[in-house]
């Protein structure tokens, strides 16, 4: 992994740098996109509510999205998923994570400017997203021959801001960056009561249920943010190659601390049309 990120690292140096210092505009003609990815999700989760241990493992991650890009104005829309059996050293237990996200932004264009001799466009605007983390953690007491069951959840729904740089390498290259950050959020996650909760069992029996269980909180209690680090590599007049690097991050304080972060290493093909 480490290879492949310092080549990486070379050849947009090298795309950036080893080019004329004519700057490239980018096609603002209006296009619409869909692009398909997978690869690894580098899971980290800390859920008090379940183990005081860290859990973690690498997943499989999945990414859709669809974009529809005007002269100044983008709409996205974008669903995840990622899968997996995480566990800890520490404490070794049968776990399985998943996680779901769908996301819609509208970006409008800010500035464009050139610098070293490319062009960066800037936009900013705002989005919706809901993201659902379901934890089902299985122990077995050896001492009484006995297994039981527990389950956890981190559902929001968000309002939130996002911003995006993109930076033209050439004709054929472009790298990106965008950064989510919600504002004001509905979350929803278990009650202290376990099992033995009527609410958790709703939620248990129908997780669409959690969207409806959940408490407003704001950025500043419980911080909340992602951000997407692309680059998309022109194949044919219609089909881009692309890598992204997406980190994201959740955290709240409802019943007991929860900590997730994700690191996700996606590569894929975009569409046009």
């Amino acid at each position: 992994m480490r290879i492949a990120i310092s080549l990486i690292c070379v050849f947009l140096t090298v795309q950036t740098f080893g080019q004329d210092r004519n700057p490239i505009a980018f096609d603002n003609r209006p296009y619409k996109s869909l692009s398909v990815s997978i690869g690894v999700n580098k899971f980290h989760s800390l859920d008090e509510y379940l183990s005081p241990h860290t859990f973690s493992r690498n997943m499989f991650s999945t990414l859709l999205a669809y974009n529809c890009q005007g002269k100044l104005v983008q709409h996205s829309v974008e669903a995840g998923f990622s899968t997996g059996h995480p566990n800890s050293a520490v404490q070794a237990r049968n776990v399985t994570e998943n996680m779901l996200s769908v996301s819609y932004r509208l970006l409008r264009l800010v500035a464009e400017k050139p610098i070293a001799g490319k062009i960066l466009r800037m936009s900013a605007g705002a989005g919706l997203s809901s993201f659902l983390a379901n934890t089902d953690f299985t122990a077995t007491d050896s001492q009484h021959d006995y297994q039981w069951l527990e389950q956890s959840w981190y559902c929001s729904n968000s309002l939130d801001f996002c911003a995006e740089g993109k930076y033209r390498l050439s004709q054929k290259s472009t790298v990106s960056a965008q950064l989510t950050l919600p504002v004001f959020l509905f979350v929803s996650r278990p009650e202290s009561g376990h099992l033995f909760s009527q609410k958790n069992q709703q939620v248990i029996n129908n997780f669409i249920n959690a969207m409806f269980q959940g408490c407003p909180e704001f950025f500043w209690k419980n911080p909340v943010f992602s951000c997407n680090l692309g680059f998309a590599h022109q194949l044919g007049s219609r089909t881009n190659l692309t890598l992204n690097y997406l980190f994201n991050y959740v955290s709240s304080k409802r019943p007991e601390a929860l900590h997730v972060y994700t690191n996700r290493f996606l590569v894929g093909f975009e569409f046009l049309f």
